[in-house]
């Protein structure tokens, strides 16, 4: 009898606990998109990697109407960037699909946090629709959520500025058979709080831009990365084999030098020939300072 009561006891103690860890049956939905998102992977139809792909979304939208699910972590998603933002206001999802001619789909939601000024959002959810415009041209455009270039984000980095609210998004994109792109944009949102892309806020040179875009041959890899000491972005230097083949970008790739964007105050500024080791330019002796 005492052993029949303490298993009641110990089930009421356990059910709050695991009610709150699995809120409206989030981990059963995160088992179902785990599975889809496997075959939007690793399916050799097309066909069915958008049939998973269109599950999938769906699943999502479900899970993101939900307001307690912004607190689920959906950890298992492995294939999927989940990146919350540093200042806990938002969270994006963001995934590629890699289509039969060698070229490629972004997809991607932004999720707002319904427990910061909830009087604030207007939708639980923005849903990020590829256009396939991540060109060359496309450096100093802006895009709203609903004709987004497209890309795969790896990083978001926000600087606590109190003229600037913006968030860089260092990405990847697949590009087509011949090259790959990598790409340092910028997300901030609009009065009524919409998600935009692209912000004049990278000094290249003598001209500013809205993003920054890199194109190089496909059988080689490019280094992007953020150091936070310095508040640098840190980026392999591309240079085709042959200076006969400039502007042929599916013949770029690293020359084993290193340029940077260095945020000051407010603008993220271009140095070349960067010396990451000691972070710093070795052509710039006022490196620090720059105008």
């Amino acid at each position: 009898m005492k052993k029949y009561w303490f298993l009641i006891l110990f089930s009421l103690l356990i059910k709050p606990v695991f009610s709150q860890q699995n809120p409206a049956g989030f981990i059963a939905m995160e088992a179902e998109m785990k599975d889809y998102a496997r075959l939007i992977l690793n399916s050799k139809s097309e066909e069915e990697k958008y049939k998973a792909n269109l599950a999938l979304t769906g699943l999502l939208e479900k899970a993101f109407s939900k307001p307690e699910s912004f607190n689920y972590a959906f950890d298992s998603l492995v294939t999927i960037a989940r990146i919350i933002a540093p200042d806990n206001t938002f969270r994006l999802f963001n995934w590629h699909l890699a289509k039969a001619d060698g070229t490629f789909e972004y997809f991607g939601y932004i999720q707002p946090n319904p427990f910061l000024n909830p009087k604030k959002i207007s939708k639980p959810f923005y849903k990020l629709k590829d256009t396939g415009d991540l060109l060359l041209s496309a450096e100093n455009k802006s895009f709203s959520y609903s004709e987004w270039p497209g890309a795969h984000y790896y990083k978001m980095i926000h600087v606590k500025d109190k003229k600037n609210k913006h968030y860089i998004l260092l990405g990847w994109n697949g590009n087509n058979s011949y090259s790959t792109k990598k790409i340092i944009d910028v997300l901030f949102f609009s009065s009524n709080g919409e998600p935009k892309f692209g912000a004049p806020v990278f000094k290249m040179e003598k001209k500013i831009q809205k993003r920054v875009i890199f194109e190089y041959a496909k059988d080689v890899t490019m280094s992007l990365k953020y150091q936070e000491q310095g508040q640098q972005i840190i980026f392999d230097h591309l240079a085709p084999n042959n200076q006969q083949l400039k502007g042929q970008y599916q013949y770029y790739g690293p020359d084993l030098s290193f340029d940077a964007l260095i945020y000051k105050k407010g603008i993220w500024v271009y140095f070349e020939d960067f010396d990451a080791k000691n972070s710093k330019s070795k052509k710039d002796k006022n490196w620090q300072n720059p105008k």
